[in-house]
């Protein structure tokens, strides 16, 4: 059902499709828009409502075998990460590869894991999905829920995804200030021991270790970082691109406008096809119009939360943290990951009727 705190969302899709179709530029193109913002998400949230039969149950299960299939991804990418190798780009052939292909080819100079996602960033959103499945539905099985969260936070760190990393903290942030209920006794003795154990291992300095080293390229190098320099060193050219074009600057250039007439002139570093941030696509794709509907209707869709409901909390974070990763990296390149979010989305989002106060997990 469309209501009035999702009316805005489905908006801006709508204005997004009309915007592309007046500037069309491609039948490739328009179907790729069509697949990202209309079929994948009416795909998602029909079949969570024929699966959600069962209510808070149906949830639950859904939640269970989501931790299940990312605690087995963490598992892989921790294993690629050690081996220095991904074994799934010899049956992969689509453009995405290429990146597993890289990094085999130069694992003995960089290796960042990607696990089953073709690039460490979106392996790495799906780290974070994890964490906060676990944090917003525990096992109550203490053990297997400290080997589960260990683990996802162990891919997370190896990742080496500076963005999941800083997300990962402002959303811990969010969790502890807003959420979380008072530190147990067990908590406050035991993350003191916990860490004093992982300092005398060692753990600690290696980990400090992998954190500066991928913080010190930022510093030193500044926007000729790669990463840096195309995500906010392109978001800084669109000022200029607006005021050349004041049409397409207020109701935007269409889907793949970015690629067609933004990008060859105004990329930070020439030959890049992506921006780097959804950010930047938005407002040259959607233009000041499109940008508005959108953050006008993701602010009434968070603030229409019943943050006190589990499932409700889960999406405040989810969309949240969703957000924070979308404006660093180009979320709508992997439509795996992006039908992961719609379905995530629409399962948390299906009304089960009755609310919860307290969910656990065998």
């Amino acid at each position: 059902q469309i209501n009035k705190k999702s009316i805005f969302i489905v908006l801006f899709a709508v204005y997004y499709i009309f915007t592309s179709v007046i500037f069309f530029r491609s039948s490739a193109s328009f179907t790729n828009l069509l697949i990202r913002y209309v079929m994948l998400p009416i795909i998602a949230f029909y079949v969570t409502s024929l699966l959600m039969g069962n209510g808070n149950k149906s949830k639950l299960f859904f939640v269970q075998c989501l931790k299940l299939f990312i605690m087995f991804f963490a598992l892989f990418g921790i294993y690629e990460w050690y081996v220095r190798y991904n074994p799934i780009s010899s049956f992969i052939s689509t453009g995405a590869a290429e990146w597993i292909n890289r990094m085999n080819e130069f694992s003995h100079i960089v290796y960042y894991p990607s696990s089953f996602f073709t690039h460490y960033t979106y392996f790495a959103y799906v780290l974070l999905v994890g964490w906060l499945l676990a944090l917003s539905f525990p096992s109550k099985n203490k053990i297997i829920d400290y080997l589960y969260k260990g683990t996802v936070l162990f891919a997370l760190i190896v990742s080496q995804s500076r963005m999941a990393w800083i997300t990962f903290i402002v959303i811990m942030v969010i969790y502890y200030l807003f959420f979380a209920r008072k530190a147990r006794l067990t908590w406050v003795i035991g993350t003191p021991i916990v860490a004093i154990a992982l300092y005398v291992t060692g753990i600690v300095g290696r980990v400090v270790a992998l954190v500066s080293t991928r913080f010190s390229r930022i510093f030193s190098m500044g926007f000729s970082d790669g990463s840096l320099g195309q995500r906010f060193g392109t978001l800084q050219n669109v000022s200029p691109y607006m005021a050349e074009r004041p049409l397409k600057a207020l109701i935007g250039g269409g889907y793949a406008s970015t690629v067609y007439d933004f990008l060859p002139k105004y990329s930070f570093f020439a030959g890049f096809q992506t921006t780097d941030s959804m950010l930047t696509t938005y407002l040259v794709e959607a233009g000041i119009i499109g940008s508005i509907l959108l953050a006008v209707g993701l602010v009434i869709y968070l603030i229409s939360l019943d943050t006190k409901e589990p499932f409700d909390r889960f999406i405040f974070l989810f969309l949240v943290m969703t957000l924070i990763e979308m404006f660093f990296f180009d979320f709508f390149a992997n439509n795996i990951t992006l039908f992961l979010f719609y379905m995530v989305w629409g399962v948390m989002a299906a009304r089960a009727g009755t609310k919860t106060e307290r969910i656990g997990l065998q």
